[in-house]
């Protein structure tokens, strides 16, 4: 009798997968995202796989972006993201299932770097947006402004703050003029 009771449960389970592998459950198509490019301030492109043309949601560190129908194509997603985004893990809700999560390090737009440096030496201030000093976890960006001047190469941290908008560097004295390059997370500006 006991084999019988097992018997009945196989098969009954069976017929319930047949049942849904018809009704095309069994072969759902998770969204899957393969690359992004961040465009510039405040543009992001995702690409992947099984996007769909709906609406849905983009998940981007603790920020949630809801993204209109016409920026949706099944292998292509176009978004606005908001200038407080920071560098972290972002994925995607369509229709209710979630992709894989990738990780973005956003590209910092610099609106108003110095030109030059004096060789006197001290603060200078750059900015600009998506200057990152922290991710979306917690935890603190690799930051480094690169300046040369005649071959020697000069590497500056700045200094730390919560605004995603400005950066303060400490820039010593006799330094001569710099011209230079602003990192953050191995992404160059």
């Amino acid at each position: 009798m006991i084999k019988l009771y097992n018997l009945f449960h196989i098969l009954v389970a069976l017929l319930l997968i047949l049942s849904l592998s018809q009704l095309g459950c069994v072969n759902a198509q998770f969204p899957s995202i393969t690359g992004f490019k961040h465009n510039g301030p405040p543009v992001i492109t995702s690409t992947g796989s099984n996007f769909g043309t709906q609406a849905l949601v983009i998940k981007f560190g603790t920020l949630t972006i809801e993204v209109p129908p016409e920026s949706v194509t099944p292998t292509v997603i176009t978004a606005n993201i908001p200038t407080e985004s920071r560098n972290g893990l972002l994925y995607l809700i369509v229709n209710g299932i979630n992709s894989n999560m990738i990780q973005v390090d956003l590209t910092a737009y610099i609106t108003s770097p110095p030109v030059s440096l004096s060789v006197f030496g001290g603060n200078f201030t750059v900015q600009g947006y998506f200057l990152n000093s922290y991710q979306s976890n917690g935890e603190q960006t690799n930051i480094y402004i690169v300046y040369t001047n005649f071959g020697e190469t000069y590497i500056f941290t700045p200094v730390r703050s919560d605004n995603n908008q400005q950066m303060v560097v400490q820039y010593p004295r006799g330094g001569g003029k710099l011209s230079g390059a602003f990192m953050i997370d191995k992404v160059n500006v």
